[in-house]
């Protein structure tokens, strides 16, 4: 009896064993299948964001692209626009420089034939004889001459101030500015005559008033022109041939540029 009690008991704990290690198997199988669905996953994931970090570096590497030949057409404009602006500024210029230059001849022109006309020569009879003045440019009437831009200076003072404004194109503007690295209008005029020793303060319009008028048409090289009311406007540096170094306004270089639009009158220093 003992030992069938034995033997029936050692096969109940066989089976509970049998059955603990085929329920530890079937968990370990379980779990081995789990395991394997999120790897799986884990590596559909690594795929997906490996496949969308390549979609972005693509997009990028387009929107890079883009911004490059974007750049490209801007810069292209640009440079045509500046192309464009140039032509018409010179444009512009050239038209100005006429207009100054053929203000200026008619100017003369008007001078020379207000100018009393001289007296006709003797003839060799001591009259004045008819044919005595055939030829002549008597009366003023004659063309006025061509302007030049090398007309005398008006003194050593006059050529030391448009040496020293020469010395300053390209120089930028800057509002109240007197140099070195930049002048505004009266600022440059007031350096200019300040190297040829004659002091003056830094105001078109003070400037104006300070020194004798001449007719625009009497400008010679040197004379400060001046444009508004009592010259408060602008001045320049004329330096002959309807021309003038100025410094014109902001964005804008000291420059040598036609005497432009109707001035208020010219003033002489020294």
């Amino acid at each position: 009896m003992s030992s069938a009690s034995r033997l029936i008991a050692s096969s109940k704990y066989s089976k509970a064993a049998a059955q603990h290690d085929t329920d530890l198997l079937a968990q370990l199988r379980r779990a081995e299948r789990e395991l394997a669905d999120q790897k799986a996953a884990a590596d559909q994931a690594q795929a997906d964001a490996q496949a969308e970090q390549g979609a972005i570096a693509k997009a990028q590497a387009g929107v890079e692209a883009a911004n490059a030949k974007q750049e490209d057409l801007l810069s292209q404009v640009n440079g045509e626009i500046a192309q464009l602006v140039a032509e018409e500024q010179a444009r512009r210029e050239a038209e100005a420089l006429a207009a100054a230059q053929q203000r200026y001849v008619d100017a003369a022109a008007a001078a020379a034939a207000a100018a009393p006309a001289p007296s006709p020569a003797p003839s060799p009879q001591g009259g004045t004889g008819t044919n005595s003045n055939r030829g002549s440019s008597g009366g003023g009437g004659g063309p006025a001459p061509a302007p030049s831009a090398n007309v005398p200076v008006n003194g050593g003072g006059a050529g030391t101030a448009i040496a020293y404004a020469r010395s300053q194109l390209g120089k930028p503007y800057c509002y109240a500015g007197s140099g070195p690295a930049c002048f505004d209008c009266s600022g440059l005029t007031m350096r200019a005559w300040g190297a040829a020793g004659v002091s003056m303060p830094h105001y078109s319009g003070a400037q104006y008033s300070m020194f004798p008028h001449v007719p625009l048409n009497a400008m010679q090289p040197g004379d400060l022109v001046f444009w508004g009311p009592g010259g408060s406007e602008h001045v320049g540096l004329y330096i002959g041939g309807g021309q003038m170094i100025a410094a014109p306004s902001t964005g804008d270089v000291v420059k040598i540029q036609a005497v432009w639009g109707s001035p208020v009158g010219a003033a002489r220093p020294g």
